[in-house]
């Protein structure tokens, strides 16, 4: 077995995984997250675009059909998941179920993030909006340095403090 990675985060290749339904295909998979029973939710760029295994890959559902132009990134806080969809400019929470909860944003229309300086942490176009408490960062290079005034996050993942 193939093991790469080191020390804490080590990783072991896992041949034919996941298991999918008969004729189901994974597309391509923007993003993946796993909530606290170890469920993962693999994150693809076709309907359905949310598919959920056992940790062992074994398949058990699918959600999201028709929810998501473009699906873009994952993250599950508290058992509470956060997507983005990148051709709509929102991100949207749901139940691990898939019943959407809440829509952040304005579908198609672009957020005024109160950024005044794209671009200016690193490579992952970060802004903050302390007015707001969010921090919405993209792309896979980890997590934002330490800044004052920048909240932390991880890539491709948009973290809401407060009322949200």
């Amino acid at each position: 077995m193939t093991t790469v990675g080191s020390g804490k985060f080590t990783y072991e290749f896992v041949q034919d995984w996941p298991t999918l339904p008969a004729g189901e295909e994974l597309g391509v998979v923007s993003s993946v997250a796993t909530d606290s029973q170890d469920r993962v939710y693999a994150f693809q760029r076709k309907d359905p675009p949310v598919m959920v295994f056992d940790r062992d890959g074994i398949y058990l559902n699918s959600w999201g059909m028709g929810a998501i132009t473009d699906p873009h990134g994952i993250n599950i806080v508290d058992d509470v998941v956060y997507i983005t969809d990148r051709a709509d400019h929102v991100a949207v929470k749901f139940t691990l179920d898939g019943k959407p909860l809440q829509v952040i944003g304005d579908r198609g229309v672009f957020s005024d993030t109160g950024c005044e300086n794209p671009g200016a942490v690193s490579s992952l176009d970060a802004c903050d909006n302390a007015a707001a408490g969010a921090a919405v960062v993209d792309g896979a290079v980890g997590e934002l340095p330490e800044q004052p005034g920048i909240n932390r996050a991880k890539a491709d993942a948009a973290r809401f403090s407060g009322g949200a």
